[in-house]
């Protein structure tokens, strides 16, 4: 019924997993910053994290505030991830790692 999926990069060990996305997450403002300069000189598409607390889209503001939960907020303000592709090597992501933490 399903079609079983060949995943690039065994994540698990079992080469069950299918990855979506590389996240990084900023310690502040400016490394964002820097971050998203880096990845739009070498043409990496980017987007950020959609959920870091939900507590900050309107729907859900009524449950609490974001400063409740700093490590979400955190995420929410400074996160990013880069989508995977079916071409990606590991090695490409490795680069992109060493890149991103040079920064």
């Amino acid at each position: 019924k399903y079609r079983r999926f060949n995943p690039m990069v065994d994540i698990d060990g079992f080469g069950t997993g299918v990855p979506l996305a590389i996240p990084i997450l900023c310690q502040s403002k400016e490394h964002r910053t820097k971050t998203e300069t880096f990845l739009k000189a070498n043409g990496v598409m980017y987007r950020p994290i959609i959920a870091g607390s939900l507590l900050a889209h309107t729907p859900f503001k009524q449950y609490g505030s974001m400063d409740d939960y700093p490590v979400a907020k955190l995420a929410h303000e400074n996160g990013l991830y880069v989508g995977l592709h079916p071409r990606l090597t590991v090695e490409m992501a490795q680069t992109l790692a060493q890149e991103l933490n040079a920064i």
